[in-house]
């Protein structure tokens, strides 16, 4: 009786066990692997109001971020290569082509700069 008890704990401990890798295996899955900053060249202010546009490089999937109040943005992307462009009103594009692999981060800290060429005089 003492061996049924002793290996019903053992079940029960190996199961728990498997459960929390499964659980922590899902929570790394989940971490961003991509994320940035964005923020104006003349006073390294943040731009909150800037559009992160993420296109696949083979065309399939586009994802799109928009930075919070303090300019960061995070995604979690499939592996590839990927075509990013940042805009925001009043400051000239960014594109920057990044590639996304298992287990690297990418960080992206864009510095935008007015749009010279749509200002008024």
């Amino acid at each position: 009786m003492t061996k049924k008890r002793y290996s019903g704990h053992v079940i029960l401990a190996f199961l728990i066990a498997i459960a929390a890798s499964v659980s922590i295996a899902q929570t790394e899955i989940a971490q961003p692997n991509f994320k940035g900053s964005i923020v104006d060249k003349a006073e390294r202010a943040p731009i909150a109001r800037a559009h992160v546009w993420i296109h696949e490089d083979n065309g399939r999937d586009t994802y799109g971020a928009i930075p919070d109040q303090k300019g960061h943005f995070e995604y979690n992307l499939p592996e590839g290569y990927y075509d990013v462009l940042v805009s925001s009103p009043g400051f000239a594009p960014f594109c920057k082509k990044v590639w996304i692999r298992p287990g690297v981060p990418i960080t992206l800290n864009v510095v935008m700069d007015v749009d010279r060429d749509t200002l008024q005089n």
